[in-house]
């Protein structure tokens, strides 16, 4: 049965999974094009988030697409903010890693996957974060 994502929250959850899916692929592109490569699969995957869009990734970047679609999915924030602004840890040490890693070298290249907006966003969010922190320590800005 497929899932629908109709309200705003399925198609937050479905926008979210989208993005996190193209990061994982430049990344995988780039780093692991040397590796055997498959059509990705997962239940969230068949739940239809991508549409027509065909996955390949290696196996190593199809793991833990799979494990951060799954954390995605079961995130008690409500609204969800950008990981690295939450206060809860959904993450193991190891699959944090793996996604800093991934944002690092795909979140400044997304732009070209249709994701200008998504950064902009992420941009803007973080320098509101790092005010309101300056602001309750009492620092300088």
């Amino acid at each position: 049965m497929k899932v629908r994502f109709g309200s705003m929250k399925e198609r937050r959850l479905a926008h979210d999974l989208r993005v996190l899916a193209d990061l994982a692929e430049m990344y995988c592109d780039r780093h692991h094009a040397d590796r055997a490569r498959s059509a990705f699969a997962s239940p969230a995957a068949a739940a239809g988030p991508y549409g027509r869009k065909r996955l390949t990734l290696c196996e190593e970047c199809a793991d833990h697409l799979r494990y951060g679609q799954a954390r995605r999915a079961r995130c008690p924030m409500d609204p969800k903010p950008f990981c690295s602004h939450c206060t809860s840890r959904c993450y193991r040490d190891s699959e944090a890693e793996w996604q800093r890693m991934v944002m690092r070298y795909s979140g400044p290249r997304s732009w070209r996957r249709g994701h200008l907006l998504d950064g902009l966003r992420h941009a803007i969010a973080t320098a509101r974060r790092r005010r309101r922190v300056r602001r309750a320590t009492g620092a300088e800005a």
